[in-house]
């Protein structure tokens, strides 16, 4: 099954890097830009890994437009989308493209601690385990089928 990656930040980075170690049809990335004032940046190694790979790549700042998925979809051929390290919501008419899904990676046990930080909330509140969930991307934040 062809993917397509979508994401940023070191856990997009990470996520992308095991796609490719366990042998994924990575066949798209969609590279998103980290805000300004992080100083820990991921988009040149997503973008040094997808050259290394020669998988098209794309980079943006948001994904407004239906024809990031349209790219993936009709000229990639990608059937699925996974997602990490994204902070922003994905609108349905990009996420909805994807025959077999769009997912994405979440650093809890959903539906606990959807949103941001949720590995801050945890120890935080003084869980006693927490976890990393897949969830199908909908139009909640972090909140579709686990």
């Amino acid at each position: 099954m062809k993917i397509l990656f979508v994401g940023s930040t070191k856990r997009g980075f990470m996520t992308l890097q095991a796609l490719i170690a366990g042998g994924a049809d990575v066949c798209g990335i969609l590279s998103l830009a980290q805000d300004s004032h992080e100083r820990d940046r991921y988009e040149s190694r997503i973008k040094v890994l997808a050259t290394e790979r020669r998988i098209p790549i794309r980079e943006t700042k948001s994904v407004r437009s239906a024809d990031y998925g349209r790219w993936a979809t009709e000229d990639l051929g990608a059937e699925s989308a996974m997602c990490g390290g994204v902070r922003i919501l994905l609108p349905e008419d990009f996420y909805a493209t994807f025959p077999r899904g769009c997912w994405g990676v979440h650093d809890s046990l959903l539906p606990d601690y959807r949103g941001f930080a949720p590995l801050n909330w945890a120890i935080i509140n003084d869980e006693p385990k927490t976890g990393v969930s897949l969830f199908r991307i909908s139009e909640r934040m972090d909140g579709g089928e686990i």
